[in-house]
This record gives structure tokens, sequence and C-alpha cells, in this order.
């Protein structure tokens, strides 16, 4: 049900953030744009499990950000086919509604 997928990511670094810890910076930057969100081959994004490397910092002539590729694991739901979800409905809108587990 919960995996933790190995992906990698070029991630971009605002220039008023290059006084702060660059692992944090990072880590920050994947859970803004990966978490909450779901990619069909892989499953809804969770959160950041661990960062396994880092390159080095790339600056672009035409952009301000450093650009950095990053390797990363990240904590995935994909649930199996067949696998049965037990919950309580909790509220019940028009367009969806929402299980307590």
């Amino acid at each position: 049900m919960f995996v933790v997928a190995t992906l990698d990511d070029t991630v971009s670094i605002a220039p008023h953030l290059f006084n702060e810890q660059l692992s944090t910076i990072v880590a920050e930057e994947l859970d803004r744009k990966l978490a909450n969100t779901i990619f069909q081959e892989l499953g809804l994004c969770i959160c950041l499990y661990d960062i396994l490397s880092m390159g080095d910092c790339i600056l672009l002539p035409s952009d301000a950000n450093f650009h950095i590729k990053v390797k990363f694991r990240y904590v995935v739901f994909r649930p199996n086919i067949d696998e049965i979800l037990v919950g309580k409905k909790k509220y019940n809108f028009e367009y969806f509604f929402l299980l307590k587990f």
C-alpha cells in the first residue's frame, strides 16, 4: 500500500534562499513540488523520505536560480489491484466524500 520510491529530479533554488542550508531548501522544494500529487505510473506522493545524493549547482545564463540534480526517496501511496481499504464515511458532498480510516 505505502511504497518508498526512488526518484530523481532537478530542483530550482531562488536567490533569496542562498543563505540557508542547501539540504533543507532542497527538501522543502521537493515537498512543495510533489506532495499531494498523483502520478499515474507512481501513485499519490505523500512526503519526502530522504535525499540520496545531490549533484553540483548549475547557474544558467538566462536565470538567476541555482539548478541542482537530486536523487531522493519519496513515500508513495500505491494500492494494489483488488486491495480493499476499510473505513467509515465521514462527510458526503455533491462531488466527493471523505473517509475516515
